[in-house]
């Protein structure tokens, strides 16, 4: 059921006078444009040149199908699946880059595959100070990281499953990590992340999460190193050397780290033979000059339509402990704001007077509310969080961005 409108007076919180509310309009509506692609029937067939063609804080909605690469470049935009989660295949990288600290990007229900020789992944995003939203896409390689994120300052990936690939190299393979980070401030939530295997004899497997100085919260997540290569038998010299180890679940260098309820798997070592030693299993996580904190309790999860028209039903889902006061935070846009004591980070910006919340429940919850009525040609985007109130403080949970058309879209 819909939350009926209320005040909530309670101070256990950092949000100063916030209203208990369904989804209200939070923001003035943006003068923007819906481009669409669609690979049968256009007007864009093609993502590229619709994104090229879209003005700062446009909608570029996609239908199902396969398209080519394209990159986004210092502008806010959406580029979301108007079928869902795995209903676009883009053959190619995707580039996210030169983000303005105004700009936002949010690409949304898009998956990607770097092309084989272009040493590309298949997401990348660099030198961002704007927020970066990537919900429920899958991305590989054929030779680099999947995913590559560097030198930005606020970027969150929700429901991503990343693979690394494998680069070619003395006769073998060497595996790849999934994601590959730098510089950058990132939260990973309900995300699946395999580094690369490796063919090349005795090297190790990859990262499932290589990561250099950066400030990491993951939470709901699984990392899994890749396998080792195998043994070399050398007949001439009568001389064997074991098969490569496993990769590390997680490895971190100069980095913060912030782990809540993951799954971090080192690699299984590289396949045995009868003529040789065998490689040891990947440590789950490895640490140099890092600073890694094991957060207690279950992590929050939370998921809702990306898509909407206005006055449509949302369906929403949210997950806690079963003592746990959900809340849902709605901002003006996108952002990250550390609290001090509490886990995860505010992923939803604006002054705390502008940042409003609902209560959803305790424990688990599905819902149904709706999304506010617009004008024809009317667009929206809601940015939400859930806040889970818990015995001793505050625990974030995953952020989603819903995007609201009116009539005539």
């Amino acid at each position: 059921m819909t939350p009926s409108l209320s005040r909530d007076r309670s101070s256990a919180t950092p949000f100063p006078e916030i209203i208990v509310l369904a989804l209200l309009p939070a923001l003035a509506l943006a003068t923007s444009d819906v481009l669409d692609v669609d690979a049968q029937n256009g007007p864009y067939f093609d993502i590229f040149p619709a994104v090229a063609a879209a003005q700062p804080g446009d909608v570029v909605r996609v239908a199902p199908g396969s398209y080519g690469f394209f990159g986004v470049f210092g502008k806010s935009l959406t580029v979301v699946a108007s079928g869902g989660p795995g209903s676009v295949a883009v053959q190619g990288a995707i580039r996210i880059q030169a983000l303005a600290a105004d700009d936002r990007v949010l690409l949304s229900g898009i998956s990607a595959e770097g092309a084989s020789g272009s040493g590309d992944g298949g997401l990348i995003v660099a030198d961002c100070t704007g927020s970066v939203r990537v919900q429920d896409g899958t991305f590989g390689s054929g030779e680099t990281a999947a995913v590559a994120i560097l030198r930005c300052d606020d970027v969150a990936l929700d429901g991503v499953f990343a693979t690394g690939g494998s680069l070619p190299i003395f006769g073998g393979r060497w595996g790849q990590p999934g994601l590959y980070v730098e510089d950058t401030a990132l939260t990973l939530t309900g995300c699946d992340v395999r580094g690369g295997p490796t063919s090349a004899q005795t090297y190790t497997g990859a990262s499932g999460v290589l990561a250099r100085r950066s400030d990491l919260y993951v939470a709901s997540s699984r990392a899994e190193g890749g396998q080792g290569g195998p043994d070399n038998w050398n007949f001439g010299t009568q001389i064997c050397q074991p098969s490569g180890d496993g990769g590390p679940g997680v490895q971190v260098d100069t980095c913060n780290l912030r782990s809540l309820d993951n799954v971090f798997a080192g690699g299984l070592p590289g396949p045995p033979s009868d003529l040789c030693a065998v490689g040891v299993k990947g440590p789950d996580v490895l640490a140099g000059g890092s600073t890694v904190t094991d957060l207690p309790g279950l992590a929050p999860r939370f998921d809702l339509d990306d898509l909407v028209v206005g006055g449509a039903p949302v369906a929403l889902t949210a997950t806690g402990e079963t003592q746990d006061v959900i809340l849902i935070a709605l901002g003006p846009a996108p952002g990250r704001t550390t609290v001090p004591a509490q886990i995860g980070d505010l992923l939803v910006g604006g002054s705390a007077g502008t940042i409003r919340r609902a209560f959803l429940g305790t424990g688990s919850v599905s819902t149904t509310l709706t999304a506010p009525p617009l004008p024809p040609l009317g667009i929206e985007s809601l940015f939400l969080q859930t806040v889970h109130v818990r015995a001793g403080g505050l625990v974030f949970g995953p952020a989603r961005t819903l995007t609201v058309l009116g009539s005539g879209w």
